[in-house]
C-alpha cells in the first residue's frame, strides 16, 4: 500500500498534516519537521508514501527514506511550489 501525507500551511511557520485523510492533530514548525515526524509509518501499513504540499506532489518514495531526506524533500516541495505559483 502507498500512504498519502498531505501538508498544509496553517499560518506562517505552522503546518498541519493529514495522513490518508486523517488529521494528525499536531502542528509543526516546518515542512521538514512534518515529514520527519511522520516517518514512522508501519511497514505492514505502507512501504511507500506520496507527499503533497500546496497542490504539489513528489514522486512516490519509500517510507524508510522520509527521515533522512526530510529537509531535501521539504526544499523540493517549496521550490516547486514557488516556481509554479510565481508564474500565475
Amino acid at each position: 500500500m502507498i500512504a498519502s501525507l498531505s501538508i498544509s500551511k496553517l499560518a506562517p511557520g505552522l503546518y498541519g498534516v493529514h495522513v490518508d485523510d486523517a488529521d494528525a492533530g499536531v502542528a509543526y514548525e516546518s515542512i521538514a519537521e512534518a515529514i520527519s515526524e511522520h516517518s514512522d509509518i508501519p511497514p505492514e501499513y505502507a512501504s511507500f508514501v506520496n507527499i503533497e504540499y500546496h497542490g504539489i506532489r513528489l514522486a512516490t518514495i519509500p517510507v524508510s527514506d522520509m527521515q533522512c531526506r526530510s529537509r531535501a524533500l521539504a526544499a523540493d516541495l517549496v521550490r516547486m511550489s514557488a516556481e509554479i505559483y510565481a508564474s500565475e
